[in-house]
C-alpha cells in the first residue's frame, strides 16, 4: 500500500485528468496509484470493496451497476484507501456490505464526500455552471442543466444534485 500519497496529490492528479479529458478517468487514476480495478458479477446490493492482496491493492466493483455508479464506487474505495489506511492494514479488506470489514457511518460519509470531490471537483463544477450563467445564488428548478452536468462529469443526476447542494447551489427537489 502506498502510504505516501495524500488527498492533495490525488486532487492534483484530478486536475491533470480534467485538463486533458474533461472528466476523471477513475480507473486510470486508480492504476496510477497502484490500485488494480476489477469488475465482477456481484449481487445487486453489493457495490464495491477494497482489498489488500499479496501483490498490491485492488478494488472490485459490481459490473451489474450503471457506469456512473461504478465510477462513484471506485472513487469511494479510493477514498478509503487515502483516508482510512489503518482499516485496510487491520482486516485486509474494506466493504460496506461485510460486517467483518465495514467502517463507521462517519468513515463511509467521509469516503462518499471524497468520491464526490474526486469526480466533481468544486473548481470544475463552478466553472461549468458559471459558463451557463448559473450561480449559487439562484434557485435552480430546471433539471436540464443538471442532467447535462451529470453527463459531462459522468455521474448520476442524484450525485450531481448532492454535490451542487454541498457547494451551496440552491437546487429544487427535482
Amino acid at each position: 500500500m502506498n502510504k505516501n500519497i495524500t488527498e492533495q496529490e490525488v486532487l492534483d492528479l484530478v486536475d491533470k485528468s480534467f485538463s486533458e479529458k474533461g472528466c476523471v478517468d477513475i480507473v486510470g487514476l486508480a492504476d496510477s496509484m497502484g490500485i488494480t480495478v476489477y469488475s465482477a458479477d456481484l449481487s445487486h446490493e453489493k457495490t464495491a470493496f477494497l482489498e489488500k492482496k499479496i501483490n498490491g491493492v485492488s478494488i472490485t466493483v459490481n459490473g451489474n451497476h450503471s457506469k456512473e455508479r461504478q465510477r462513484f464506487s471506485i472513487a469511494h474505495e479510493i477514498g478509503h484507501y487515502i483516508l482510512h489506511p489503518r482499516q485496510i492494514l487491520v482486516t485486509g479488506k474494506v466493504g460496506r456490505e461485510d460486517p467483518s470489514c465495514s467502517l463507521s457511518t462517519k468513515e463511509e460519509q467521509q469516503a462518499d464526500l471524497f468520491a464526490a470531490k474526486l469526480l466533481m471537483p468544486e473548481k470544475y463544477v463552478k466553472q461549468y455552471f458559471s459558463s451557463r450563467n448559473i450561480t449559487e445564488k439562484q434557485f435552480i428548478t430546471d433539471d436540464e442543466p443538471i442532467k447535462e452536468a451529470a453527463k459531462k462529469f459522468n455521474v448520476s443526476v442524484v450525485a450531481m444534485i448532492v454535490r451542487m447542494r454541498d457547494l451551496g447551489y440552491h437546487v429544487a427537489y427535482l
